[in-house]
């Protein structure tokens, strides 16, 4: 049975999460009607996400081979046949369509969207430098709209912006992993030839510095406050600030930002900064 769980990499249901921004800052998370169709769609996020899982695992299936980690996924290691894992991923796709579709109309057109989208990537798209990271972050996007759609929730701009600078982040970080094993000797993917590791830095610094710079125009916007509860909003830049720093820190120092999942599961200075900021917001939205 773990081996199956490997391969629908339950551990990343964490990504799947963002599903319920829309519902928390809307400040509807004690809504029991929004709060169940918020859970059918992080279901069905969840069962698509392993769907699209199995099949990069099979497109990425040779590559893993040659991985001192990822040489021990299921397909890689022949753990698992690929018949099996083809009849998995039906199941899957069909069942998260079919959970979507009961949702909403707009639910499952992002779910179909993004199912799309993945499968070029695996295909085609992952080839690409520059691209294959802003198809990953536009992955966390398809989250929040899901989520959004399915408790009839609107999106802001500066949620669905926030969001995506995020995901940029962690996926170059990601990269910044592969561009020290390829200058090692092992290229374990083939859109990496178009990073090294200057590039791959300067970008992370970059955009860590738009994320605080983001953040603090949020937390100043009249309209925000007002919808947050006051001016005190600002107040929880230092949390973003510390987990930009932290986050860095694991990159440039401990080289180590290869897994942001495990570093999800793992870090305790992550977690407990990411704790406090989502108290502050409780206490902000709530009290």
């Amino acid at each position: 049975m773990q081996k199956y769980v490997k391969l629908l990499r339950v551990k990343h249901y964490i990504k799947n999460l963002f599903v319920f921004l829309p519902l928390f800052f809307a400040g509807k998370l004690f809504d029991q009607t929004a709060l169940l169709q918020a859970a059918w769609s992080f279901l069905s996020f969840c069962l698509i996400a392993s769907s699209v899982y199995i099949v990069n695992d099979y497109v990425d299936m040779e590559n893993d081979k040659i991985h001192p980690v990822k040489c021990k996924r299921p397909f890689a290691s022949g753990d698992v046949p690929l018949s099996q894992g083809f009849i998995l991923w039906l199941l899957l796709w069909l069942a998260s369509f079919l959970l979507a579709y009961d949702i909403s109309k707009n639910t499952f057109c992002v779910i179909v969207a993004y199912k799309l989208m993945n499968l070029c990537y695996s295909f085609y798209l992952k080839k690409l430098p520059i691209i294959d990271i802003s198809i990953v972050s536009l992955g966390f996007v398809f989250r929040l709209f899901v989520g959004g759609y399915a408790t009839g929730v609107e999106l802001s701009e500066w949620i669905i912006l926030m969001t995506f600078l995020f995901a940029l982040f962690v996926a170059i970080a990601k990269r910044r992993d592969d561009v020290l094993m390829m200058e090692k000797g092992t290229q374990v993917r083939e859109a990496i030839s178009g990073y090294n590791l200057k590039f791959v830095d300067l970008t992370m610094v970059m955009i860590g510095g738009v994320i605080i710079v983001c953040y603090i125009m949020y937390s100043l916007t009249p309209s925000v406050q007002v919808r947050m509860g006051g001016r005190s909003l600002y107040f929880t830049t230092y949390f973003v600030i510390l987990a930009v720093l932290r986050y860095m820190q694991l990159a440039f120092v401990e080289n180590r930002t290869g897994s942001p999942t495990a570093l999800a599961y793992s870090d305790r200075f992550l977690q407990l900064t990411l704790l406090a900021w989502i108290v502050t917001f409780i206490w902000l939205i709530y009290l």
